[in-house]
C-alpha cells in the first residue's frame, strides 16, 4: 500500500501484526521521528529480527514467532496469506485457544 502497488489480503496480516506488537509493547514496530522517516523504515524493513523486541516477559518467544510470521516483509509468505485465519489459529502462540465460540 505504502508503494501504491494496490491492496491484498497480506496487508490485513501486516496491520494485525502491528496492532498486536504495539498493544503488547507499547511501542510502534518501526520508528522514525517524522512520518517520512516512518515511511522509509517500512521500505527498508527486512525482517522481525530487526525490530526492537522487548523481553521475554512482555513477548514469549512463541508470541515473537507469531508476530514475526505477521511482520513477514513479502505478503504472500506473511502467516494468514495461505490459509487465513486458519493458518493464525493453528500457530503454537494461539493453539491451546478454544475458538469453538
Amino acid at each position: 500500500m505504502l508503494t501504491g502497488d494496490g491492496y491484498v489480503q497480506g496487508v490485513d496480516y501486516w496491520q494485525l501484526g502491528v496492532l498486536l506488537f504495539e498493544l503488547l509493547t507499547g511501542e510502534e514496530p518501526l520508528r522514525g521521528p517524522t512520518v517520512a522517516a516512518v515511511k522509509e523504515a517500512i521500505a527498508d524493513y527486512g525482517n522481525a529480527a530487526t525490530l526492537g523486541w522487548p523481553g521475554e516477559a512482555v513477548c514469549s518467544l512463541d508470541c515473537r514467532s507469531f508476530l514475526s510470521g505477521l511482520l513477514t516483509p513479502i505478503p504472500k509468505v506473511r502467516l494468514g496469506a495461505r490459509l487465513g485465519t486458519v493458518e493464525g489459529k493453528s500457530h503454537r502462540w494461539l493453539r491451546k485457544e478454544e475458538w469453538g465460540g
